[in-house]
């Protein structure tokens, strides 16, 4: 499963965002870390306790991928690509309803490509990336579409600013093209675009747009810097810096990656190699830590630089084998998933001083469950 997670993420897009002219700087930081500094740590260093969450397992809720997670009002919504599915959950793990409307009619998609919760309208927004967003209610019930201009070709994340305006990011398919568009729905067009695009490689991370404190951050696979999107221009926020293993996409001579047989070529001879030695999972921050999980050759590595101490803790897996595969991070916790790699089951079933609240919960679990949702709850 490690590897199949990897090659995904790599040759699901080839481009990154750089455009000088668009980017500036607000009290630049440098995060700097020693990836071989990995140690185990106990959980209780950052965890005061961890609740699992076993999804119910139907035939009608069965989970074949998770890309995206959220919690809201009790509801925990799962996006399902391979599926073309959005999974609603209560806040105990039984199954609610699934959203799986497949389709050219207003209210169905042909591909699903993000999902968002519009807290101004306490509705579901659905991302079909041929230019459509169906908006649904909190138990999944369909209410309205509205269809997006072109071009760009599609449309790839979106997250809602306001009553009105909604930020659309797109993978550009050509050099100099826009990643991000601003909606009005008032207006039904685009008004505003910004951030054009030089043709380099990247990939997938979790959450690429996020927010914290109110301010708007965008995070990339294949990039150290973080941004804050501010108006209509990017802001370079902060950069991790692991020494060693550090790499910058833009300074290499990459090869073209037009076919599928060229990018599986680059992909067996340059990822997770001392050229490209990492790609970030999760980048994230909350009041007490700057946060980043890394896909390296055989593991995920956790990387926590605290705010205040300045100090850098590196870990794979806890001293109780626990590990985190990262969808999710907040002021009070991490959500994850987990996975027969990076988080197994039974690792929560034997880490009896880990602090677990209800391990009863995991003891009726199969090969063909749903996975368990997992929160990490910050000391």
């Amino acid at each position: 499963m490690f590897e199949r997670i990897h090659i995904i993420i790599f040759l699901m897009i080839f481009v990154s965002c750089k455009t000088n002219s668009q980017q500036g700087n607000i009290n630049k930081k440098t995060l700097y870390s020693d990836l071989d500094h990995e140690h185990s740590i106990p959980t209780e260093k950052f965890f005061s306790k961890i609740e699992v969450i076993p999804l119910e397992t139907q035939e009608k809720s069965i989970i074949r991928g998770i890309d995206k997670i959220m919690e809201y009002q009790s509801c925990i919504y799962i996006l399902d690509r391979r599926q073309k599915a959005v999974l609603i959950f209560d806040g105990h793990g039984k199954f609610i309803s699934k959203i799986n409307s497949i389709g050219r009619a207003p209210d169905e998609f042909y591909i699903l490509e993000d999902i968002e919760i519009n807290t101004f309208r306490n509705t579901l927004e659905c991302l079909d990336p041929m230019g459509k967003i169906l908006t649904y209610d909190l138990m999944g019930n369909y209410l309205s579409t509205i269809y997006l201009p072109h071009p760009p070709m599609a449309y790839h994340y979106l997250h809602v600013l306001n009553q009105d305006s909604i930020l659309l990011y797109t993978n550009p398919t050509r050099d100099n093209d826009y990643t991000f568009r601003i909606f009005s729905r008032q207006q039904d067009t685009i008004i505003t675009q910004f951030s054009k695009q030089k043709k380099i490689i990247t990939g997938e991370c979790k959450l690429p747009v996020q927010i914290y404190k109110e301010r708007l951050y965008f995070t990339q696979a294949f990039n150290n810097e973080t941004y804050q999107i501010s108006k209509d221009t990017l802001l370079f926020a902060y950069e991790w810096n692991f020494g060693k293993y550090t790499y910058n996409l833009s300074k290499m001579k990459l090869p073209d990656l037009t076919t599928p047989e060229e990018q599986i070529k680059f992909y067996n001879e340059v990822m997770y190699s001392p050229k490209i030695p990492y790609t970030f999972n999760l980048n994230s921050q909350n009041d007490q830590y700057y946060y980043c999980s890394l896909f390296m050759k055989n593991k995920m590595l956790h990387v926590f630089y605290n705010k205040a101490t300045k100090e850098t803790t590196v870990f794979s897996t806890t001293k109780e084998k626990i590990g985190i595969y990262p969808f999710y991070m907040d002021n009070e916790k991490i959500i994850g998933m987990t996975d027969e790699d990076l988080m197994p089951i039974a690792s929560l079933i034997d880490a009896k001083s880990a602090c677990i609240t209800n391990p009863e919960a995991l003891t009726d679990r199969t090969e063909n469950s749903n996975p368990v949702l997992v929160k990490y709850y910050f000391k």
